[in-house]
This record gives C-alpha cells, sequence and structure tokens, in this order.
C-alpha cells in the first residue's frame, strides 16, 4: 500500500506540475489576446470618440435643448430684406407651438413668410445646436424648412388646412449652419378637389440651390379641420385671415 501511494503520490504530482504549466501557459496567452483586444478596443474607443466629437454628440455643455437666440433685430431685418423684392408679409397668428414658424417656441426656427402671390418666401439662419456634421444643418432640420415652405405655399395659396402626406428631398450640396438662408415655395399641381403636389427648394447666399423637395399635400376645409381634431375652435379662429371663416 505504501508503495502504491508513493507511486499515485510520484505520478499525481508529476500530473499536477503539467497542468499548472499548462495552466501557466494559457494563462500567458490569454493575458497576451487581453492585452491586444484591449489596446484594439482602446483604439475603437478612441476613434468613435473623435467620431462623436465630429458629429456633435459629445459636447461640452449639458442638456440638449438650447433656445434659437433669434432677436427681433434679426427677425426685422429679414422681413425688411425681403419686403425690398416687393414681398409682402404673410399673416401668422402666432399662438401655437410649431417648431418651424412658431415665433413664441423658444427652440424653433421661427420662420416667417412672404409672398408674390404666387410662391412663397422665407429666409432663415439655422442655430448651431440644430447642426449634423459639425458645422453642417441636419438633413433632418433641412427637411423640415422645405415641408414649412411648401406647407405655407399650400395654405396660402389654397386657403385651406393642409397635412402633408408623402415628400421627397433631394440633398443637392452642404448647407452651413450660421448662413442666411432662402426657401421658397409653389405649387407643382393640383391633382383634385383635395390634394396638391406642392414643390420647394433651399438656397444659400450664393443662391445656389442645396436641396428641393416635392410634397403630396391633403387640402382640408376648416369645418373638417375641426371635426378631425386638428385644429380646435380658438386656433381655427385666428387662422380665419389665411383660410376663411370656419
Amino acid at each position: 500500500m505504501t508503495s502504491r501511494k508513493k507511486i499515485f503520490s510520484r505520478f499525481g504530482l508529476e500530473r499536477a506540475l503539467k497542468i499548472s504549466a499548462n495552466r501557466s501557459m494559457l494563462s500567458s496567452r490569454l493575458f497576451d489576446i487581453y492585452r491586444i483586444i484591449g489596446v484594439r478596443a482602446g483604439m475603437v474607443k478612441r476613434f468613435f470618440f473623435i467620431m462623436d466629437k465630429g458629429m456633435g454628440f459629445v459636447k461640452k455643455e449639458t442638456g440638449f435643448k438650447k433656445e434659437n437666440k433669434m432677436t427681433t433685430t434679426d427677425r426685422e431685418s429679414i422681413e425688411a430684406a425681403l419686403k425690398t423684392k416687393g414681398l409682402k408679409p404673410i399673416f401668422n397668428p402666432g399662438n401655437h407651438k410649431c417648431f418651424g414658424c412658431s415665433p413664441k417656441n423658444p427652440y424653433g426656427l421661427k420662420m416667417t413668410f412672404f409672398t408674390d402671390d404666387e410662391s412663397v418666401f422665407s429666409r432663415v439662419t439655422v442655430p448651431e445646436h440644430l447642426c449634423g456634421w459639425n458645422n453642417l444643418v441636419h438633413g433632418g432640420v433641412i427637411s423640415t424648412l422645405l415641408d414649412e415652405i411648401m406647407s405655407w405655399s399650400a395654405i396660402y395659396l389654397f386657403k385651406k388646412v393642409i397635412l402633408t402626406k408623402t415628400m421627397t428631398v433631394d440633398f443637392l450640396k452642404p448647407v452651413f449652419i450660421g448662413e442666411r438662408l432662402q426657401l421658397e415655395g409653389r405649387i407643382h399641381e393640383r391633382t383634385g378637389e383635395r390634394e396638391a403636389v406642392m414643390e420647394g427648394r433651399l438656397l444659400n447666399p450664393s443662391g445656389e440651390i442645396c436641396a428641393r423637395s416635392e410634397a403630396v399635400f391633403a387640402l382640408i376645409s376648416p369645418r373638417l379641420s375641426r371635426k378631425m381634431g386638428i385644429l380646435d375652435e380658438a386656433l381655427l379662429k385666428d387662422f380665419e385671415p389665411l383660410i376663411g371663416p370656419i
């Protein structure tokens, strides 16, 4: 028994040492693998940090909302410039919260509109917090600008409440934050009693077309819009100068 125990003990010790050596080698290899992965992961993490910073996701300040600090003087200068072109302002009651055109929405674009009775025009400067790539206007904001100019064209020219049904946008050139942009909207085609196709375009200060759009709009009577819950009684009353009595 003693002999067997010694043999068993000797073989057990050798086996244990072998296992220990294998584990040590495995640990060393795993360490090397983890070290390589760690370096690469660090590089990837740094890469995405740089990308996020460039895209504006890494911000120095906290919070997401920023006010569009377009002053009364800014708005008046835009209006004066458009009036010199013989355009008349389109009435906007203002007591609503639209992101595109409400003068009371502190985070909105505060668009104002002018017309020559054939087309509708607007000028706007997009603030920095609505950027996409670094100093470029976000594509969703460009789409909003075009939707607004076409919507107000339809409202004014058809004297109807409208809803966007479909919309396509062609992004042709980069649009930069802080530039004075001009938007133009007009009727493309009246396709029925309750439907029309509108077109819009966005121009940079050099007069180059940077984006254009086409959209199908539903034309809704004031009475039906109230029944559908689109506008309440008070807002319909405010919009009477544009769309007529209920």
